[in-house]
């Protein structure tokens, strides 16, 4: 539920600032928590199994 509550905000968040975004899967360069990263103009916005972490 914190995952799928984490990814809408990062959608409206996307959408009302103009924000371009992908997500790129974790195959393997990242640590094993992390499932994929959002890079932003302000850094990067990691999803792990156990949530979200900028």
């Amino acid at each position: 539920m914190r995952l799928l509550s984490g990814i809408l905000i990062l959608l409206v968040s996307f959408a009302t600032c103009g924000q371009d975004g992908w997500m790129t899967p974790n195959r393997g360069q990242w640590d094993d928590r992390i499932l994929y990263d959002l890079e932003l103009d302000h850094g990067d916005f990691f999803i792990e199994k156990a949530g979200v972490v900028n």
